[in-house]
This record gives structure tokens, sequence and C-alpha cells, in this order.
């Protein structure tokens, strides 16, 4: 960018700003969506743990089902 023209300089850091610009709108927007997605994932989780307490699902069999281990 070695110009001697500080007008050329001018508009071409003009264009650069208004590209970044805009690049970081993007990141900021995708940011916002992630957030709110994640948000959810997190009630949804809630909701699930709050689900699986109320109905006594266990994630763990009863040991008297499981069968013993071939070494026993």
């Amino acid at each position: 960018m070695e110009s001697s023209n500080p007008a050329v300089d001018q508009t071409e850091l003009e264009t650069r700003y208004a590209l970044l610009s805009d690049e970081l709108d993007q990141a900021l927007k995708t940011i916002s969506d992630h957030e709110h997605r994640i948000t959810k994932l997190e009630k949804s989780l809630l909701d699930l743990v709050d689900w699986l307490r109320d109905t006594g699902v266990s994630a763990v069999g009863d040991e008297r089902d499981e069968t013993p281990p071939p070494h026993y």
C-alpha cells in the first residue's frame, strides 16, 4: 500500500473498513444465534433431567438383571 496518492489510500482504507465491518456484523449475528441455541439446549437438558427425576427412569439398570462378566 505504498501509494503517493492519499485519496487512493483513503479509498482503500474505507473499502477495507466496510468489509471488516460487514464481517464483524456477521460474526456478531452468528454469536448471538449460537447463544440463543445454547440457551434453548440448556433449557431442554434441564427439562429432560427434571422429567427423568419425575419418572424415576434410571440410566443404570438393576444389577440383578445384568449377566455376570465371564471371569465369574
